[in-house]
């Protein structure tokens, strides 16, 4: 595509001496730039692009963009208004506006993505698709694999994941959307079929403020996205358990699927259900007929995740047989209640809200037949308001607990664990035990030591997560498998 063509539309400066120049890909980090590429240098957080834009031009870039003049590289740079806002478009545009030939799903919430996706995964494997994933634990499709730095990826490796998802004959493809990246706008160019909210609970306030603004910002995958989205059906999955959910539900301007683990006015709701410790039995009323869904997933807040993704299955009209077949299979979701020991008394949970903390205790208390024992933290430069409450909700569920340190990254892990313990949760009783180890892979090990055989153990927060990010740098560092080591120390 010749460079001009590509901003057809958009307001430039008049400087434009890159116009007739070839682009065939855009990047935001000069690492990832290939020959052909245009490189993106925008005022980040910690980094500025422009001090990356000589390495970019010597891996042969064919030109910059910029929000500001840059009178060193002005005769390779393009100045472009409000790039951020505009770069959705144009990473659309260079790689051929791929969502357009996929059945694009687009899912939102604060807990819940991850499982979601992947058990639509299963179901429409099941169904004869070839689906695709962009997602916190990875961006996969058919054989390929590619590592995940954020839950929604930059607009340019968006769009060129799923081009590359195109081009691999993928038919449906999954994107979980951050309230971040509606916020920056990287899935602006995103033509979803599909939008799906599973919840809204206190997150990320340390960026959004407030919960009013972190609820916008989750509303405009609905009011932005999927309004401008070019697909002919566009339909909308709500959960109107969640209160956020129920009032938009009420609102939007789209076919909605509203679902519920009770209530018989949602489109899918629930009866009839077992929940226990050997996985999940409900009778699944949807538009499209009933049937009786058995999983192997624990937990309430899985039967929620199981009905989220049966209404985007609903949805897209696939057979309600090949649902239940789907999810009466055994499916793995790394991190998410994962068991790391053979008789299933350790497990290990992304759960890094107060919400999602007391579902996954909650779960697991049927479980122990003596003590519920957690070893939890909070991560550094994110919501410190949530601190205390997470505390407070190992307090109440949890028989021991081990508080230690998560991802400080530029934070004294001190002061996070300072701020956990902030508020008094009750005395110390001779049957609840309170610990603070600061090094995470101590608290893991304690926790492994004091456990009995009928004792339960929760390692929570980190999950799928393999580093530990400290100042900057991400040490090797996986919760599983340090739980393993000492699990295997323990019985020799």
């Amino acid at each position: 595509m010749i460079v001009q063509d590509l901003f057809q539309g958009l307001t430039l400066s008049t400087s434009f001496p890159i116009s007739e120049r070839t682009v065939s890909g855009i990047a935001l980090d000069s690492r990832e730039v290939e020959s052909g590429d245009l490189f993106v240098a925008l005022q980040g957080q910690k980094l500025d692009g422009e001090k990356f834009i000589q390495d970019a031009l010597s891996k042969g870039a064919v030109g910059v963009l910029s929000e500001k003049e840059l009178p060193k590289f002005r005769e390779n740079a393009l100045v472009v208004p409000e790039l951020r806002k505009h770069l959705g478009e144009l990473a659309s545009r260079v790689y051929g506006q791929p969502s357009l030939a996929l059945t694009a799903i687009g899912i939102t919430g604060t807990n819940g993505k991850t499982t979601v996706t992947y058990l639509l995964e299963s179901i429409l494997k099941r169904a004869g698709h070839r689906p695709g994933v962009v997602g916190t634990v990875n961006y996969r499709w058919g054989n390929r694999q590619e590592s995940a730095l954020h839950t929604t990826p930059e607009a340019p490796r968006l769009q060129k994941t799923l081009r590359k998802m195109v081009d691999d004959q993928v038919s449906h493809a999954m994107v979980e959307c951050s309230s971040h990246a509606l916020s920056y706008d990287r899935i602006s160019s995103l033509h979803l079929d599909v939008a799906v909210f599973t919840n809204l609970t206190q997150d990320h306030l340390d960026f959004h403020g407030s919960l009013e603004a972190y609820a916008e910002a989750k509303r405009k995958l609905f009011d932005d996205v999927l309004m401008k989205s070019q697909k002919e059906r566009k339909r909308a999955v709500i959960n109107v358990d969640d209160p956020v959910g129920c009032a938009w539900a009420e609102d939007l301007p789209f076919s909605v699927l509203t679902y519920s683990l009770e209530n018989p006015k949602a489109s899918i709701f629930a009866e009839k259900t077992e929940v226990s410790v050997h996985g999940i039995s409900a009778k699944v009323h949807t538009p499209q007929g009933d049937f009786h869904l058995r999983s192997s997933l624990i937990g309430e807040h899985n039967l929620s995740n199981l009905l989220g993704a049966i209404a985007v299955a609903v949805g897209l009209e696939i057979p309600t047989e090949i649902i239940a077949e789907a999810l009466n299979q055994r499916i793995e979701i790394p991190g998410r209640l994962e068991a790391v020991s053979e008789n299933a008394n350790v497990f290990v949970d992304y759960a890094h809200t107060e919400d999602a903390l007391r579902n996954v205790l909650n779960t697991l208390k049927p479980l122990t037949k003596d003590r519920l024992i957690v070893v939890f933290g909070c991560g550094g430069d994110r919501d410190k308001g949530k601190r205390p409450k997470m505390m407070r909700a190992a307090w109440e569920q949890a028989d021991v607990v081990i508080v230690t340190s998560d991802n400080p990254r530029t934070e004294d892990p001190q002061g996070i664990l300072d701020d956990i313990l902030s508020e008094k949760v009750g005395e110390v009783e001779d049957s609840k035990l309170l610990r603070r180890v600061l090094s995470r892979e101590e608290a893991i090990g304690k926790a492994i030591r004091m456990a009995s055989e009928n004792d339960v153990v929760l390692i929570a927060g980190k999950g799928h997560e393999t580093y530990q990010e400290v100042n900057g740098i991400r040490y090797d560092f996986d919760d599983r498998e340090v739980a393993r080591r000492f699990l295997k120390e323990k019985s020799l």
